[in-house]
């Protein structure tokens, strides 16, 4: 089951620990509920700190069982 209400809008960025998807997830966590993804854990988690707007969910996208769960648990 979904941590979200059904109309919540939940935007989910992959390549958030660093560079543009990390800017990406700190300007949308502003304004709306951010699930962000990447293989870095550590870095993730220093950046779900930072907002509590932010979810951190390690993921690999050239893993599709690994982003297929992560997008149930979204």
């Amino acid at each position: 089951m979904s941590r979200y209400e059904l109309n919540e809008k939940v935007i989910w960025i992959t390549g958030a620990s660093s560079g543009i998807g990390k800017s990406l997830a700190l300007a949308l966590a502003e304004n709306n509920i951010v699930v962000a993804s990447s293989r870095n854990e550590k870095r993730l988690e220093a950046l779900a700190k930072t907002n509590p707007n932010i979810q951190a969910l390690a993921a690999d996208v050239t893993n599709p069982e690994n982003l297929a769960n992560v997008a149930r648990n979204i």
